[in-house]
């Protein structure tokens, strides 16, 4: 999946919670104020089967399937703080492994490797992992089970499944192949790329060249714009092929079987090889960032609005209905958004201005991070894994300790100052409390 933040903006984020800010909490229900320090989440990134975000100070949350071992079981249903060796700048979810890169350029993954997703060789670990490259990085992007570096000397490296051509090798590794994939970064026989999509929930990759024509490998069903001729399957396409009918495109997504541009000219376009090259409906000429899931797709638009069409597989639209939606319809979200994301697994992130993070779709494991795990057509506010009993607005946090933070429910999110009172502590105990940063819940 790829997520592409149409511009930076400074987003303010608090989330009330236990972490060392020294304020000493005395029983007794003595209380105190202490003001905020608020901060913003970078980025966000909705993977195959789990979901991310990441601080501007390098805190990396994650909610979801986790196969490289840190989240506790029973799984959380919010998120939760993950210890990471690097401090990331940017993300991308991929079906059950991740990826992110430094602001150095160093390109690290983490999770599910059976495919040589991780980029680390035979008999890889899920443990987090900085691939070697030749260059730094600018741009990474996860699918299903293959990966992509965007190296800042122009040339683009693949590694992981390739049985559909997936990597733009020149060859496939079809199943009883073995290794399935390709388990070392390799370098992609193509010039003047400047993004990179690899398909969530699909075989394909798509990538954008500077002089805005887009090209494809892979799954041919996903990257052809009609069908090569009779019968099934279409042969893999191993290497990058031109899209024909595009040009003056801007921004690229894939995933499924379907694939997406958006032109200069504002215009977002879909295609595959039954349906053919289609505008999409719906939608105003201001779209600013594209992105898609396999079965619904979204666009965010320069004022911060989103809008999402597709077969609405489990809600995945987003428009409180699981109906499908053949022409764009308003996302309804509770502010301006900067951000948004699809994951593989039908699923859907927006961040907001104000910091809170929406989430919509399916829900399995837990993916939305909203305390359950039922389906949502409708955005739901993702609630932060406090590590304490949390009441802020009137909601009430299950946590570990005997004792509530309260926050003033006529704060701004991110700003003022926050009260706080001890309760349930026996007398002269003391507690170290602190103010954990990013969103508070109905804040």
């Amino acid at each position: 999946m790829t997520s592409i933040a149409g511009r930076s903006l400074l987003v303010r984020f608090v989330l009330v919670a236990l972490a060392l800010l020294s304020v000493v909490v005395v029983a007794g229900g003595r209380s105190g104020t202490a003001e905020a320090e608020g901060t913003h989440p970078a980025t966000i990134s909705a993977g195959g089967s789990h979901s991310l975000a990441l601080g501007e100070d390098g805190e990396l949350w994650f909610w979801g399937t986790d196969h490289s071992g840190q989240l506790p079981w029973p799984r959380p249903l919010r998120p939760h703080l993950y210890s990471f060796p690097a401090q990331l700048v940017t993300l991308d979810g991929g079906g059950y492994f991740s990826m992110g890169m430094t602001v150095e350029g160093d390109v690290w993954t983490w999770g599910y490797d059976a495919y040589g997703q991780m980029g680390d060789g035979p008999g890889g670990s899920p443990a987090p992992f900085n691939v070697p490259l030749q260059a730094p990085a600018v741009a990474v992007s996860a699918g299903s089970s293959h990966s992509f570096a965007l190296l800042d000397d122009g040339t683009l490296w693949a590694w992981g499944m390739n049985d559909r051509g997936q990597l733009g090798l020149g060859y496939a590794t079809p199943y009883p192949s073995d290794p399935l994939g390709v388990e070392t970064p390799q370098l992609v026989a193509i010039n003047d790329v400047i993004a990179v999509a690899a398909a969530e929930g699909g075989g394909h990759t798509l990538a954008l060249k500077s002089d805005g024509t887009v090209w494809g490998w892979g799954e041919p069903a996903a990257i052809l714009t009609s069908p090569p001729g009779e019968g099934w399957p279409f042969e893999p396409a191993v290497a990058p092929q031109q899209v024909p009918g595009l040009s003056d495109v801007t921004a690229i997504a894939a995933a499924g079987y379907h694939s997406y541009a958006l032109k200069s000219d504002g215009t977002v376009w879909q295609w595959d090889a039954w349906n053919g090259l289609q505008q999409v409906s719906g939608l105003p000429l201001d779209v600013a960032v594209i992105t898609a899931g396999p079965n619904s797709a979204h666009a965010l638009t320069s004022t911060g609005y989103v809008y999402g069409w597709g077969n609405n597989h489990r809600g995945s639209v987003g428009d409180g209905t699981f109906d499908p939606r053949q022409t764009a319809i308003q996302v309804n979200l509770p502010g301006t958004v900067v951000q948004i994301s699809d994951g593989g697994d039908d699923h859907s992130l927006a961040l907001l201005t104000d910091g809170r993070i929406f989430a919509w779709g399916a829900n399995s494991a837990g993916v939305l991070g909203i305390g359950t795990e039922v389906d949502t057509s409708a955005p739901t506010q993702v609630l932060f894994e406090p590590s304490d009993t949390v009441t802020c607005s009137g909601e009430q946090w299950p946590a570990r300790y005997p004792f509530a933070i309260s926050c003033s429910s006529s704060l701004a999110p991110g700003s003022g100052a926050v009260t706080w009172t001890a309760v349930g502590l026996t007398p002269d105990a003391e507690r170290d409390v602190r103010i954990l940063r990013y969103g508070s819940p109905g804040g």
